[in-house]
């Protein structure tokens, strides 16, 4: 895909997340809060894969676990179009940093105040360096890692010990593809992940 294209991509995104969270009658708050666009088209190539967004929701993180995509919101994902082979998309919980392992130096492209445009205006010209999230604090970042694995780790615990109770599985059914299959496969794939990326770091450090 084309570096114009990718960023039109992310723009249509945020102007999605503009209009869906006005959904929402007035007495209530929409739980999306934040869109950040992530991954290999922030460096400018020339051609990008897949586009990175990290959506932000006002949900208990223990629904929000690396890789979890929760019924509640799982009409979502159609509303924004962010299910495309072109897009790699994830939740990530207010409460909790929206960088990790994965989404390095985001950029807030959408927040519940409008469309980024400045950003996404950068982004076009290959000059959104500066308006990038800083690297968080190493040590911050290991303690929130280590973390975020123990949470993933009891999710999986949930879900496996929930999965063949027939209430859990009637409930785990939801728009799209979400299946209890599916909600298994990325409880686990989301452990996986983690685990995979704490142990490459102490590796790392360890060779130091």
């Amino acid at each position: 895909m084309k570096y114009d294209k990718a960023v039109q991509m992310l723009r249509t995104i945020a102007e999605r997340c503009d209009l869906v969270s006005q959904l929402w009658d007035e007495d209530e708050e929409s739980p999306l809060l934040e869109a950040y666009a992530f991954g290999a088209v922030l460096e400018g190539p020339d051609e990008v894969e897949q586009v990175g967004v990290a959506l932000v929701l006002d949900a208990p993180p223990g629904e929000l676990t690396w890789c979890a995509r929760p019924v509640a919101f799982s009409g979502l994902p159609h509303l924004l179009d962010l299910e495309q082979a072109s897009v790699d998309w994830c939740w990530r919980p207010a409460v909790w940093p929206v960088t990790n392992h994965a989404i390095l130096r985001p950029l807030r492209i959408w927040s519940h105040k409008g469309v980024e445009a400045l950003a996404l205006g950068a982004l076009a010209d290959r000059r959104a360096e500066s308006l990038r999230l800083p690297a968080p604090d190493q040590e911050v970042a290991q303690e929130h890692a280590a973390y975020e694995l123990e949470e993933s780790l009891a999710h999986v615990r949930r879900v496996t010990e929930s999965y063949w109770e027939p209430g859990w599985r009637r409930d785990n059914r939801g728009y799209g593809s979400v299946h209890p299959e599916q909600q298994l496969w990325r409880a686990v794939r989301g452990f996986l992940d983690l685990r995979d990326a704490s142990n490459q770091e102490r590796d790392a450090a360890a060779a130091v």
